[in-house]
């Protein structure tokens, strides 16, 4: 069986600045990405690492949010 990669925040302090940029907090995150509010708060503290798929999910509200154009690698890893 094959595991799924996971990705680590690069900043935690970055993320939890442009979600509240965004106008976001991890629970309003968490309901646009459609994951848990635990869950969404555990990747923002840096306690779990999503996979490409959710990572890309929260990039990309962000880039909608916030008129941007960040890659996953600018705020993953």
């Amino acid at each position: 069986m094959k595991s799924t990669p996971k990705l680590k925040v690069r900043s935690t302090r970055r993320l939890k600045h442009l979600i509240a940029m965004a106008g976001l907090s991890s629970k309003g995150m968490a309901e646009n990405v459609d994951i848990t509010p635990a869950y969404a708060s555990a990747i923002v503290n840096g306690g779990s690492y999503p996979s490409p798929v959710l990572a890309g999910r929260i990039v990309s509200l962000l880039n909608s949010h916030l008129n941007t154009n960040f890659l996953i690698n600018d705020l993953f890893f």
